[in-house]
C-alpha cells in the first residue's frame, strides 16, 4: 500500500517562501502604513507646489498684459518697460521676443577678458 501524502506535507511543497504566508508584525503593519502615507504627503504636496506655480504664472500673465496695456497710451511707461526688460533679459532667445529692445552686447564677458589679461 502506497503512502498518501497529507494535505500539510502537499502544502510545504507548494510554498516557495516561508516569509511570505507568515503573517505580518504589528510593526510591519505600521511601517507599511507609514510608507503609504509618506507617498500620499508627497503627492499632496506637490499637488500644492504645481497650484501655486500655475496661479504665479497666471499672476505674471496678468501683470505683463495690464502693462503692456497701459503702455500702448502712455509713452512713458512704455520707455520704463523697455529699459527694465533691456536691463533684465539676459537670454538671447528671451530678448527675440521684444523686437523694440536690441540685441544684448556681450559687455560683461569682453571686461571679463579684460581684466584677465591685465
Amino acid at each position: 500500500m502506497t503512502d498518501k501524502p497529507s494535505i500539510k506535507s502537499i502544502h510545504k511543497a507548494t510554498t516557495t517562501d516561508d516569509s511570505q504566508s507568515k503573517p505580518l508584525t504589528r510593526l510591519e503593519k505600521l511601517e507599511q502604513q507609514r510608507a503609504k502615507i509618506a507617498k500620499q504627503i508627497a503627492l499632496a504636496k506637490n499637488r500644492d507646489k504645481q497650484t501655486e506655480r500655475k496661479l504665479d504664472t497666471r499672476r505674471k500673465i496678468l501683470v505683463g498684459s495690464t502693462l503692456m496695456t497701459e503702455a500702448e497710451s502712455k509713452p512713458e511707461l512704455y520707455d520704463q518697460i523697455t529699459r527694465l526688460l533691456d536691463r533684465y533679459l539676459t537670454r538671447e532667445d528671451d530678448r527675440r521676443l521684444f523686437p523694440d529692445i536690441p540685441p544684448q552686447h556681450r559687455k560683461e564677458k569682453t571686461e571679463d577678458k579684460q581684466k584677465a589679461t591685465a
